[in-house]
């Protein structure tokens, strides 16, 4: 459990009435990451999304055995694990603290669960969930260019 007041720089879920935030906050807890710690990795079930509340985290891809690749680093206010909210329900690539950083941990379900209860909110969550995919797409295609040494649209 945490404090509701802890959701506030969760800008994904800003759509939910106050019920919901109360509601969300009664089954998240909060965590603090030391420095390259690993908060989740790549291919793992998909239970919480990541609301960054402190620090830095690194949004890290596998790109071939034992290597990895960057393909952005998020900030206080911003989340990450949007997988817990989609099937299959497994994470797409792995987070690591770059620094010390303290980390709110939301159930996927229980998100879900307010969408039943409030479905505008919920679908302004996903279509700001549905842009921040595909921001993060694109982040990830030109990663992989550069790492090939390919011209962008070759």
């Amino acid at each position: 459990m945490i404090d509701r007041t802890d959701l506030q720089d969760a800008k994904l879920l800003a759509p939910l009435s106050e019920e919901s935030l109360e509601r969300l906050a009664a089954v998240s807890e909060k965590r603090v990451f030391q420095e390259n710690a690993l908060i989740f990795r790549e291919k793992e079930e998909a239970e919480y999304m990541y609301f960054l509340k402190e620090g830095h985290v690194a949004i890290e891809i596998e790109i071939g055995s034992n290597q990895r690749a960057l393909v952005l680093t998020i900030s206080a206010g911003e989340c990450c694990g949007w997988s817990a909210l989609v099937p299959p329900g497994r994470m797409t690539a792995s987070a690591v603290a770059v620094e010390r950083s303290t980390v709110i941990l939301v159930p996927g379900g229980a998100i879900l669960e307010c969408f039943e209860r409030e479905p505008k909110a919920g679908l302004q969550v996903m279509a700001e969930l549905a842009r921040m995919i595909a921001l993060r797409l694109k982040d990830t295609r030109l990663q992989l260019l550069n790492l090939m040494h390919w011209p962008e649209g070759s």
